[in-house]
């Protein structure tokens, strides 16, 4: 039984990082990611889903999506993205994954 509760908790898991991982890709968040150099499937296994979810709600919420877009089009420095909501975590994010 406790095998059984495990596998699927483990499966729920990784259903849960795909739906997030597809989430992501539709979004400017991974343009974002792409120029700071931040593999998706990495930043999901160093990220909580909680961070993720507030993350992605932080981007669809931005007042600046018309700038992102175009400085995601121009493929733009990333220091050009400072005005973005999760500029910040994105990065702390890149040391971590980096430092491990």
């Amino acid at each position: 039984m406790l095998t059984w509760a495990i596998r699927r908790n483990l499966h729920q898991g990784e259903n849960t990082r795909a739906n997030l991982h597809k989430r992501l890709l539709d979004v400017r968040l991974s343009g974002l990611m792409q120029v700071m150099g931040i593999d998706p499937r990495g930043y999901l296994s160093q990220v909580t889903v909680v961070d993720v979810e507030r993350q992605l709600r932080a981007c669809g919420g931005c007042p600046h999506q018309h700038r992102c877009a175009g400085d995601l089009s121009r493929a733009a420095d990333e220091t050009r993205f400072t005005y973005c909501p999760v500029y910040t975590s994105l990065s702390t994010t890149r040391d971590l994954l980096t430092a491990a």
